[in-house]
């Protein structure tokens, strides 16, 4: 956490500390014993009531870190690819994750696609300007969309993020502009 405290306007600084948060979390959960996950959880339901409205449960508090450093990120440049693609992966991961734990095959409530949802926010304006050659952010749309249950527009997305993934160079296009 050094570099939040030497740099904290580099936006770049707060998605890897968001990507750190990430991995940190998924490893916790994948490692730690059962009765540490129980405990693990527990505090995160005493958590959840105070400063979480139930929405997600204990796995909201739990990517909670992650998401706060990809919103500085975002607020400190709004269109960042980075923290734009890691945030809406975040978003769309506890959604898959709480659609597999909490859904029926009756189920249709609207809450279900929450995350999915956040994530077509921040993807679909960005793709649709500034993110249109970023093929992560078309491939994570193409899931999004297939979440939602819409599977011509994934395979669009994908298509689409297939294309510029084959042509893309080694570097981006915007250095063009420095060897003319």
């Amino acid at each position: 956490m050094e570099a939040e405290g030497l740099d904290p306007a580099n936006e770049d600084v707060w998605v890897q500390l968001g990507m750190y948060h990430v991995a940190n979390t998924a490893l916790t959960a994948t490692t730690a014993s059962p009765s540490l996950k129980a405990g693990i959880a527990k505090g995160q339901a005493e958590g959840e009531e105070e400063a979480d409205d139930g929405e997600y449960g204990g796995e909201k508090q739990a990517w909670k870190p992650a998401e706060e450093a990809f919103s500085k990120s975002l607020l400190l440049k709004a269109d960042h690819p980075p923290a734009l693609v890691s945030l809406a992966k975040l978003y769309l991961s506890t959604s898959t994750r709480q659609n597999l734990a909490t859904s029926t095959p009756t189920d249709r409530a609207p809450k279900r696609y929450q995350g999915a949802d956040l994530a077509e926010s921040l993807l679909n304006p960005f793709t649709q300007s500034v993110g249109w050659d970023i093929p992560e952010a078309w491939y994570l749309l193409g899931h999004v969309a297939r979440v939602q249950g819409r599977e011509e527009r994934a395979r669009e997305c994908w298509e689409f993020a297939l294309g510029l993934e084959q042509g893309r160079g080694i570097r981006d296009w915007s250095c063009l502009k420095r060897w003319l």
